[in-house]
């Protein structure tokens, strides 16, 4: 068999290499003279661009190992992935259905840092202090800013987020629009869970990116390359000299140091033009996921009682179930309903008690939790509680 040429395929020096080398996972001849197992090549080779992969694979080895041992649980193929695209250095969105271990792997990946300053940011609080508790199970100290603390110990809290006196600081979104001048802009790694909430805002855009690393100026300097591309769509007038100007500006501004941003959400449907700042800054998009296949059953029906026939379905559901009211009902009907479920048997608390009540649901004590379908009430942001959280009963629509 006669070998190919290829010529500046080398992926140690970009010179050119044989096929039969390239078959074998080796570099060329003149980076290794000698062939060997593709397993050695990392152990023998001294420079070169592959060692950018050897260093990938170490650091990839490394997690995966981590992962299994915290967790009892090696990592999915979609976990895998993203491990491998954090390690290359690169940021971007996990867009991927409820339960496929997006919170997982940023609290993993989080506890696997803890030599560098990661910031980890959820919806509510709720999930901040699930987060927090996740986390020392898996062996690190996370920062937790909690809101219901007494006055003293929150701004003691505040104090040490100032100084930088933390390895991986939790809070809830809330709290960075609240207070980012006392955030430091030094972290490694950023991870944000359930993004939609910082899409909301534009502003809340702006102070996220500030935390990663870029100035206001550079955020104004990328928005005007945005309005300098759309209007030239628009007026199909392109100015060559302009653009590249402009684009080399963004592309110095992106190459500052700034921290690995990971953004998640099961359901983002962006729609401010600053939304785009994070392709022109951090090289990702936020889009609308499509979503074709999950086991989960999705039904409704019509009865003539309501009340009565959601008793017949948590009763047939079991444990572990969130229920919700119309979210244009009131605390008095929420708690009429909550009387009308215990003169049934079953065991149930509203959102309000669940904070108290967390480690009853876990253990079964309490059969369902009870809220609106509101997108302001805790248990619509989402509890990460996999292992108990069964099924959502909506009554009444």
């Amino acid at each position: 068999m006669i070998d190919l040429l290829y010529k500046g395929m080398c992926p140690n020096c970009g010179g050119d290499i044989t096929s039969e080398r390239l078959f074998q996972g080796l570099v060329c001849q003149k980076c290794l003279p000698q062939e060997v197992e593709q397993n050695e090549l990392c152990k023998i080779l001294k420079d070169g661009e592959y060692l950018r992969v050897c260093e990938l694979n170490q650091k990839f080895a490394q997690f995966e190992q981590f992962f299994h041992d915290k967790t009892g649980y090696p990592l999915r193929s979609l976990q895998q992935m993203w491990a491998k695209r954090f390690f290359l250095g690169r940021s971007f969105a996990l867009l991927a259905p409820t339960g496929i271990g997006k919170s997982t792997f940023g609290l993993a990946l989080a506890a696997f840092l803890q030599d560098k300053k990661s910031y980890l940011l959820f919806p509510t609080q709720l999930l901040a202090k699930e987060a927090a508790r996740r986390l020392e199970d898996l062996g690190a100290d996370p920062l937790l800013y909690d809101s219901s603390l007494s006055t003293k110990k929150k701004q003691e809290i505040k104090e040490r987020i100032a100084d930088g006196k933390f390895s991986i600081l939790i809070t809830t979104t809330g709290f960075l629009y609240k207070n980012v001048s006392i955030i430091p802009p030094n972290f490694d790694f950023i991870f944000v869970d359930d993004v939609d909430s910082v899409l909301k805002s534009a502003k809340n855009i702006d102070k996220l990116l500030q935390v990663a690393g870029f100035s206001q100026e550079d955020i104004e300097k990328a928005l005007e390359f945005i309005g300098l591309k759309i209007e030239m769509a628009r007026s199909k007038k392109f100015d060559q000299n302009l653009f590249e100007e402009k684009r080399q500006t963004i592309q110095q501004i992106a190459a500052k140091p700034h921290a690995k941003l990971i953004v998640s959400s099961a359901t983002a449907n962006p729609r401010s033009r600053r939304v785009l700042l994070f392709k022109e800054l951090l090289g990702f998009e936020v889009n609308r996921p499509k979503i074709t296949l999950r086991n989960i059953v999705d039904c409704y029906e019509e009865p003539d009682e309501v009340y009565a026939k959601s008793v017949l379905r948590i009763k047939e559901f079991g444990k572990g179930g969130l229920v919700f009211l119309p979210g244009n009902e009131t605390k008095e009907q929420l708690a009429s309903y909550l009387e009308y479920l215990h003169c049934k048997g079953i065991k149930a608390i509203d959102y309000e008690e669940f904070k108290k009540n967390e480690e009853a649901f876990r253990k079964g004590e309490v059969d369902v939790v009870v809220g609106f379908a509101s997108y302001r009430n805790p248990l619509a942001r989402g509890i990460d509680m996999p292992q108990t959280v069964r099924y959502a009963l909506f009554v009444g629509v």
